[in-house]
């Protein structure tokens, strides 16, 4: 009687200490990847149109820093949820497929408007901005692979090797030429 007190007891505990690790929240992500579709074609656009001077350099770095916030919230959001099942797994690999053009685009508008930059004294910034969302999109494309199924794993995977191609392409470009 006492062993089975005691295992009802602790079978409750753990299912009450686990119930918040296992959460399936796979909705907060898919938006997460919604608000940085948003926030990189906000990001692109504002670059695309930039024709220099700092004060349109700050309203730029405003949105790169929209971008990074969003990043990490969708790193958060995928860390604090559960393992993705199959059809979760295939939308949020669909939503990150449609974001690689996005963010090549980004980086693209970025590398042309480097002198206007430069000229504006902002180029060493525009090139610590590439560098850390270089490293919050790898730990949100780890966060995601670590959920996903594995076929869609591996175009996670493929896809943070592309876009990081990119991003290294970029970051040489605004290496200081001393």
């Amino acid at each position: 009687m006492r062993f089975a007190t005691t295992s009802t007891a602790l079978l409750a505990l753990l299912t009450f200490a686990t119930s918040h690790v296992i959460k399936r929240d796979i909705r907060a992500v898919l938006d997460d990847l919604s608000s940085l579709n948003t926030n990189l074609g906000t990001l692109s656009a504002a670059v695309y149109s930039y024709s220099g001077g700092l004060p349109a350099a700050l309203e730029i770095q405003t949105q790169e820093n929209a971008v990074e916030r969003t990043l990490e919230q969708a790193t958060t959001d995928t860390n604090n949820t559960a393992v993705f099942t199959s059809v979760e797994s295939n939308s949020v690999t669909e939503a990150l497929v449609a974001l690689e053009p996005v963010i090549r685009s980004s980086i693209t508008a970025l590398v042309s408007k480097k002198t206007l930059f430069v000229s504006a004294g902002v180029g060493a910034t525009v090139r610590t901005n590439l560098l850390n969302l270089k490293s919050r999109t790898d730990s949100l494309s780890v966060a995601l692979q670590s959920k996903a199924t594995d076929t869609d794993r591996e175009t996670i995977r493929q896809g943070t090797v592309d876009v990081d191609d990119a991003f290294d392409g970029a970051i040489d470009a605004y290496e200081p030429q001393w």
